[in-house]
């Protein structure tokens, strides 16, 4: 299962006429902006809303198209330009994505995950760098965003169970989480984490079910 990063909420932080996304890509060898819409490849792993559905999909012509399905649309593309907003830049340094205020936008896949808030004109900035090392990309004007470790090393899990590990699927069950290794967990949590790592042993062959049918209540006094 790919790893999922939580970038955050899209907003309209900064110098905005609305809520969208300011996608950049920066080239860290050359120090130079480039135009997303020839890096779009660099953005398959970015997914939107609640079902975390692609940004990008494939086009007829092999190549990859903005998905209907994300709810985004492009407004302004890379390159001169004249908004008519005070503070604005003449000189699009990304393209801007608008869509509802508040949409949670993620990324999967091994990157790196800086949050920025208060980025002057940008407002809310969250940025990551390729697996590679080679590019940083953002997006700005976040309504809110996540954390350097929201997320990041948590699984997906298969809401079926089908082909999934027997522990990752019973971690997930017990958490109540699609999430195993969640980083953030009570009291409660912690107890039943570390009852489940006791129970399960690599030796052991369990029907995920059955265990969690035996298991006593964390909560009983």
């Amino acid at each position: 299962m790919a790893k999922i990063t939580r970038l955050g909420q899209l907003g309209s932080t900064g110098i905005s006429s609305g809520p969208h996304l300011h996608g950049y890509v920066l080239n860290l060898q050359t120090n130079q902006y480039e135009d997303p819409g020839i890096h779009r490849s660099k953005f398959l792993g970015v997914r939107v809303g609640p079902n975390r559905v692609p940004k990008y999909i494939p086009d007829e012509k092999g190549g990859l198209q903005l998905n209907p399905a994300a709810g985004l649309t492009m407004t302004s593309g890379f390159g001169p330009r004249n908004t008519g907003i005070a503070g604005a830049s003449t000189y699009h340094r990304g393209r801007d994505y608008a869509g509802a205020e508040g949409t949670e936008i993620f990324v999967e896949g091994d990157v790196k995950f800086k949050p920025r808030p208060n980025e002057g004109g940008y407002g809310n900035l969250a940025t990551w760098t390729t697996g590679d090392g080679k590019y940083e990309l953002g997006y700005g004007h976040m309504k809110t965003l996540g954390e350097a470790s929201d997320l990041t090393g948590g699984k997906v899990q298969d809401p079926s169970g089908a082909g999934t590990d027997p522990k990752e699927f019973l971690m997930g069950y017990l958490l109540g989480t699609g999430f195993a290794g969640e980083p953030k967990e009570s009291s409660a949590t912690k107890m039943k984490r570390q009852l489940v790592q006791q129970l399960l042993q690599p030796a052991q062959t369990i029907n995920p079910m059955e265990l969690i049918a035996s298991l006593p209540n964390p909560y009983a006094v």
